[in-house]
């Protein structure tokens, strides 16, 4: 009975220390969001720097939406994929929806009677420009063509220690990182704020890494702040997350050891019996 006594002594033991190991996290968590308020130097930092431009830069492999409309639809409708039937009116006019021009890898666009054209690099008020130079001789003065152009793959991904891990569809004309941060949930507690990944595709298909430190004030002059078109941003696991998941496995490894102990005991215990 005396061994049977110690066994059960040394299985209280046992679940009485398993607690401190989640409650050791839990300090540290707590000590770890104590220490990393966001943009620290906010008072030091010129906020004037961060005024860079932001424009977003048309690349291969982009969808563009270009319209051509003036009050003369039949001179217009050459210079539009496709018209959609108004059934109130009767009225064509150009479908937004419907005008996508993927821009090819050599940076060129297949554009209706104008033919090929060079838009990589450019914005879209830019490219808007380009075609307005070349349409307007086919219009008169009168009845000059509104141009309408707008990327329609406009959107960023954020994954890793984020609430909400997303692709965020763009609606304007920028995002910067932390609104985009911040459309994912903001990070999670073990989320590393000095280390955030920026992972981009340049002109040539090349990847670009860059890393952000929210810490920084600073991060709001970076000229990498204002996000791209199939920007990634990835939020990094700090120690805590890696101290946790050992944790977790140091009491999942102690809890199936007590497990025998107590099926040890029952058996002990129906043999004591007999």
């Amino acid at each position: 009975m005396t061994s049977l006594m110690r066994l059960f002594r040394q299985i209280l033991t046992i679940l009485i220390t398993l607690p401190l190991f989640s409650s050791c996290t839990i300090m540290d968590m707590y000590k770890y969001s104590k220490d990393v308020p966001y943009f620290q130097n906010a008072n030091q930092v010129v906020m004037r720097l961060s005024s860079h431009d932001y424009s977003i830069r048309i690349k291969p492999k982009d969808f563009l939406s270009i319209t051509v409309q003036s009050i003369d639809p039949e001179t217009s409708q050459p210079f539009n994929l496709n018209f959609s039937t108004n059934s109130t009116t009767g009225q064509q006019s150009p479908s937004e929806s419907l005008q996508k021009y993927l821009v090819e890898n050599d940076g060129t666009i297949n554009f209706p009677v104008i033919g090929r054209l060079k838009v990589v690099g450019k914005t879209t008020d830019e490219v808007r420009d380009l075609i307005s130079s070349r349409v307007n001789k086919y219009f008169t003065k009168r009845g000059r063509p509104v141009v309408t152009v707008k990327i329609q793959d406009f959107f960023v991904t954020v994954v890793g220690e984020v609430r909400s891990p997303k692709d965020i569809q763009i609606t304007g004309d920028h995002i910067g990182l932390v609104e985009a941060l911040a459309q994912a949930g903001d990070l999670t507690e073990y989320g590393r704020r000095d280390n955030i990944l920026l992972i981009r595709e340049g002109f040539d298909g090349a990847k670009v890494v860059h890393r952000f430190d929210l810490r920084d004030a600073n991060v709001f002059n970076d000229p990498f702040y204002y996000l791209q078109q199939r920007d990634c941003i990835y939020v990094m696991p700090n120690d805590l997350k890696a101290k946790e998941g050992k944790i977790q496995e140091d009491v999942n490894y102690y809890t199936s050891m007590t497990r025998m102990p107590f099926s040890i005991a029952n058996l002990i215990v129906s043999l004591y019996n007999k």
